[in-house]
């Protein structure tokens, strides 16, 4: 869709959570996107909750995981992108801890390799494309 509605040398941001955030970002369950079973969700929602959708139904918030949710690698994302024109500019979810003013955050990021590794595997994604 992006090919077909951008402009040649247009920008497009795009924002997608990671399998491995804290709060899976489709439902709220924690570790959602890790665990995956009728178990793990039941549990969790009793214990910390979830979206006001799936709210007292662990089974429908299951269901929509497997139906609807499927997690890419960055550079599957990257290639699907240039299959259809639009070229990899930059990564700029580091920088979205500086953008929301986590600002002592961000500099621990910067500074430290582990927090960096961290910070990159849990983190939701933002990347920028360009249209060629």
């Amino acid at each position: 869709e992006n090919a077909r509605v951008l402009k040649k040398g247009a920008i497009v941001f795009h924002y997608y959570p990671s399998r491995m955030a804290l709060l899976e970002a489709h439902t709220g369950i924690p570790f959602g996107g890790i665990f995956q079973n009728k178990l793990y969700y039941n549990v969790a929602q009793r214990l910390v909750g979830t979206y006001k959708e799936y709210l007292n139904d662990p089974v429908k918030c299951l269901e929509y995981m497997n139906k609807y949710t499927y997690y890419r690698s960055n550079k599957e994302i990257i290639r699907i992108f240039g299959k259809y024109g639009l070229s990899y500019v930059q990564d700029y979810s580091e920088r979205v801890l500086k953008a929301k003013g986590y600002i002592k955050g961000s500099k621990i990021i910067e500074k430290n390799k582990l927090a960096k590794k961290l910070f990159n595997l849990m983190r939701s994604n933002l990347i920028a494309f360009i249209k060629k």
